[in-house]
């Protein structure tokens, strides 16, 4: 794969997720489809899904930004760990909110997608200074490692 695919994998990537993750997430939680087509199910599966793609959009462009910056083994940790950091409140959160039987649980999906905001960036924070222990892939020259005899390396 070459540097500038990649790049775009993982710019791309948490676009997808947030995407399909809302809809992942309200599949796998209603207890039946007839949910889905009642006024109220539709209202709270549009709400969720537009709010819910918020973060992973901010995430992407944090991606764009970095990919400019660092090379694509540590962009695949920063991305890796916003992403994860966005899951681990996302998917309690909108379990909590699909399965609650307030009439004013839909509410929580705003405030849910500000602190979908704040996880994001603790987890770029944490895989940019776990990127720095990841092997860099270059010999002492700065070039890429070559094979066992000394050779350079064929890309």
């Amino acid at each position: 794969m070459t540097l500038r695919t990649e790049r775009r994998l993982w710019i791309l990537l948490p676009l997808v997720l947030g995407l399909l993750g809302p809809i992942i997430a309200l599949v796998s939680i209603a207890p039946t489809l007839h949910v889905f087509t009642t006024a109220r199910g539709l209202f709270i599966t549009l709400i969720i899904m537009s709010t819910g793609v918020l973060p992973f959009a901010a995430l992407s462009a944090a991606c764009i930004w970095v990919g400019h910056r660092l090379p694509p083994q540590r962009m695949r940790c920063v991305a890796l760990a916003g992403v994860t950091g966005i899951l681990v409140v996302f998917v309690p959160g909108y379990i909590e909110i699909f399965t609650s039987t307030s009439s004013t649980a839909i509410l929580g999906v705003f405030i849910l997608a500000f602190e979908c905001f704040i996880s994001p960036v603790t987890g770029l924070l944490v895989g940019w200074a776990v990127s720095f222990f990841l092997p860099s892939g270059h010999g002492r020259n700065g070039l890429p490692d070559g094979g066992a005899d000394g050779e350079p390396a064929l890309y």
